[in-house]
């Protein structure tokens, strides 16, 4: 399961709106900047290691987050896609970042749903 995760640096700091914040734990992270450890930077994205085989991916984002913005959810779902990897991806209206932290709220109460279903559904 993928709850609003990075899944690629450089798309993740080009759309934040705490840029700052992303670059900064992406460098302590990674070990460095981009510059310093391309390697390292490329490595740690997930986007990079998607391939066919996979297992079955379910992913959460909320299109509200502020931190990492919902285009790591679109591109982990064009990969998966593309990889023909099962997959199912989820934006959940008015959610933010870390919003399972909260319990009771609708994206949560959504969220616990979805992955019931996926789990029924992979169970298969």
């Amino acid at each position: 399961m993928n709850f609003y995760g990075t899944t690629d640096f450089d798309d993740a700091l080009a759309h934040s709106t705490a840029p700052g914040l992303i670059r900064d734990a992406t460098r302590e992270y990674v070990g460095g900047t981009k510059e310093q450890q391309p390697e390292r930077w490329y490595a740690s994205s997930p986007l990079h290691h998607v391939r066919p085989g996979l297992p079955a991916t379910l992913s959460m984002h909320g299109q509200d987050d502020r931190l990492i913005p919902p285009s790591q959810l679109h591109l982990l779902d064009a990969a998966l896609a593309k990889a023909g990897v099962p997959h199912r991806s989820v934006e959940l209206p008015w959610a933010s970042h870390l919003f399972d932290l909260t319990r009771g709220n609708l994206a949560t109460q959504i969220a616990g749903g979805v992955i019931e279903q996926f789990e029924q559904q992979q169970a298969r």
